[in-house]
């Protein structure tokens, strides 16, 4: 995959922390990622979800009003857009 092909994946980034929610949408663009969709919580991110079909979800794993293992079945469960699931990838400020 080149930086050329990257402009044309779709991302979803959930995390309810502003800045990093920024700062992470901010470094996809950097990398040529054109159409990144950013939701600040886990229902958010459900209704995003639900009508656009995405190349790969980044999740906060401890996400307000839930947490992202949740929000991760929660998807699983209730995908609604035909096709294989994207890709997941979780991260977290914990160590």
């Amino acid at each position: 995959m080149t930086l050329d092909s990257l402009s044309e994946i779709r991302v979803l980034v959930v995390e309810d922390n502003q800045f990093m929610r920024t700062f992470l949408v901010d470094e996809l663009k950097a990398i040529n990622v054109d159409s990144v969709e950013a939701a600040n919580s886990g229902n958010r991110a459900l209704d995003v979800e639900a009508s656009i079909r995405f190349d790969l979800i980044i999740i906060d794993l401890e996400i307000e009003n839930g947490n992202g293992i949740e929000l991760i079945e929660r998807i699983q469960k209730g995908c609604y857009i035909e096709g294989p699931l994207a890709p997941i990838s979780v991260l977290s400020a914990n160590t």
